[in-house]
């Protein structure tokens, strides 16, 4: 399939609008196609038009696609006074069936109701929808009208995926138990009760890198640098390769976190080529490459990553959002769906597939998801609870009682740290007066 040679933004708008007008205008079908590469993306263009169409007393109806309502021609035969309607019609994606293509067939079979009754329509599709289109659907793709693709701003090429995505060896963010100071005084006692003897350097290194990690998640970059460098020069005999691995890795995460992705990059690329089957050093290679905007190689990295570590949740979790960072929204659901499947009494990966299938549009999924993640939040409840009120349309205040709850002591800069799945869904406003 040939796309459409891109124009700006308000020609596209404007190509739209008066291929509607002059549709309303000698009652004629319009069935126009618009690609648009981001959701924000659509959903800045379906508003804009939006606005224009309504200036013009011509109403709008939004049909979005789902498993449930894979079949859009009733839904729009169900309606009378079609005049004057224009139909926006996105998630085409998400039909149904065994293979997911029910709506596609259910335009190619019946495409002639929209001619017949003289229906004006957008079709809102991503690019993989886009290129689907002429293969499942080929009888409607003809029948097209018009079609224009959006391209995406240049200035929003990379996306800053937080830094509690990537992954510590023998540490789950997810599982950190509370008080943490107590736990760094505890581990410290441990550090003076040993031995200085050869006998006890790993015990002494692990340890070193435990409370390193412990004073990550506090947040004090600073004193966790300096731990994990103290365990690095401790390590000099080749059984301890691995912690020595270990201690990098978080090396890596923190001068990730400081904004450094190169040098974590570099770190990335010299530990794999001692540990070409670490999964994990993997995947957080390909994330930091996502956030470099090298997302080819991003997405070629967390393949090899899920190879090497099929089993893992955590690491299927990561390539979901790296393919969501680099716009393949639609090819990561399964993705997320894959690490509920490895571990389906998590409620973070629900949490994940449900903010994907927000980013989508899917609000009916969103809230499903989070439904199912609220039966195993425990503790983390408060947050799983805020995503449905956002997923609601009450993202301001959701984020209001975040940080009213952070200024009380309901939780804690610590709980926000490891919990990437609030910061992708309320992202750098999330911290503003906050120490971060």
């Amino acid at each position: 399939m040939t796309l459409p040679d891109r124009k700006s933004f308000a020609e596209n708008i404007s190509v739209l609008l008066e291929e509607l007008k002059l549709a309303i205008q000698w009652n004629r079908p319009s069935i126009l196609l618009a690609i648009c590469k981001s959701k924000s993306g659509q959903i800045k263009a379906e508003n804009d038009l939006k606005n224009k169409l309504q200036q013009l007393g011509i109403s709008v109806i939004k049909i979005e696609v789902s498993g449930r309502s894979p079949f859009i021609f009733q839904q729009i035969l169900n309606l009378s006074n079609r005049d004057k309607i224009v139909f926006f019609i996105s998630n085409i994606n998400w039909g149904g069936g065994p293979d997911g293509k029910d709506t596609y067939r259910n335009l190619n079979m019946d495409r002639e109701i929209l001619v017949e009754n003289h229906i004006k329509a957008v079709f809102w599709l991503t690019r993989t929808e886009a290129l689907n289109l002429p293969a499942y659907a080929p009888d409607f793709w003809a029948f097209r009208h018009q079609v224009v693709e959006f391209a995406t701003s240049r200035t929003g090429g990379r996306i800053k995926l937080p830094a509690g995505l990537l992954i510590w060896h023998g540490q789950n963010i997810n599982e950190v138990s509370e008080n943490v100071k107590e736990r760094i005084a505890t581990y410290k006692r441990f550090l003076m009760e040993l031995p200085n003897g050869p006998e006890a350097l790993s015990s002494r290194v692990e340890l070193l890198y435990t409370i390193g990690y412990l004073y990550w998640i506090l947040g004090d970059t600073t004193k966790a640098l300096e731990l994990f460098e103290s365990g690095i020069d401790l390590v000099h005999r080749s059984e301890l390769s691995i912690i020595r691995t270990w201690l990098m890795n978080g090396i890596a995460i923190l001068y990730y976190e400081k904004g450094e992705y190169r040098r974590a990059d570099g770190i990335y690329r010299d530990l794999i080529v001692q540990n070409q089957g670490d999964g994990i050093l993997r995947i957080n290679l390909g994330t930091t490459l996502c956030t470099l905007g090298k997302n080819f190689d991003a997405i070629s990295e967390s393949k090899k990553a899920v190879n090497l570590s099929t089993t893992e949740a955590r690491v299927w979790n990561r390539q979901g959002w790296i393919y969501t960072a680099a716009g393949k929204l639609d090819e990561a659901v399964p993705i997320f769906k894959r690490a509920i499947e490895l571990a389906p009494t998590s409620s973070v990966f629900y949490e994940s597939l449900a903010i994907c299938y927000y980013m989508l549009g899917l609000t009916d999924e969103s809230v499903s998801q989070i439904r199912i993640a609220c039966k195993y939040a425990g503790d983390q409840l408060f947050f799983t609870e805020l995503y449905e009120e956002a997923f609601h349309g009450k993202s301001e205040k959701s984020l209001g009682l975040l940080r009213a709850a952070l200024i009380s002591g309901k939780i804690s800069e610590a709980d926000i740290r490891r919990n990437f799945n609030a910061q992708i869904m309320f992202g750098g406003s999330l911290f503003e007066g906050s120490s971060y």
